[in-house]
């Protein structure tokens, strides 16, 4: 079934999804199949549900997007490998596949090619800080 987090207690442990058809569910973290961190108001989520002395509750809850394997192919092994970025002159090139050691190519990094230009872009400010503060303390 779909539906969203209404309310989660998280120093109790517990919450209340709502259905699509707009029933109110009742589910304990421990029925959640993620880390509970990511339980918050309205996140959208899939469940089972099971009958109980108090009525229906939710079991086997998971966010929608977990499904999808973040692992690729390699063309050469054909085992299921982690993308792991490679870069040369800061350009994205590929990535390096753990088993054979062979290269693989035309793997979308979009996100881990932000947080590399996001470093280098701090880096580098951290740098200029430096240089900026040394000149100051030795001219002054």
């Amino acid at each position: 079934m779909k539906g969203k987090v209404k309310i989660y207690f998280e120093d109790k442990g517990y919450g209340f999804l709502i259905t699509d058809s707009g029933d109110d569910l009742f589910f304990h973290v421990s029925d959640f199949c993620h880390h509970h961190s990511k339980i918050n108001k309205d996140v959208k989520v899939l469940f089972d549900t099971e009958k109980t002395k108090k009525g229906l509750a939710a079991k086997d809850i998971r966010l929608p997007d977990t499904n999808s394997d973040p692992r690729i192919d390699c063309p050469h092994c054909q085992k299921k490998i982690r993308p792991n970025p490679r870069y040369r002159n800061g350009l994205l090139i590929g990535s390096i596949c753990p088993f054979c050691l062979e290269f693989v190519k035309k793997v979308d990094f979009s996100k881990e090619r932000e947080a590399y230009h996001n470093a280098l872009f701090w880096l580098a400010m951290a740098v200029l800080f430096f240089l900026i503060g040394a000149l100051c303390v030795r001219f002054w």
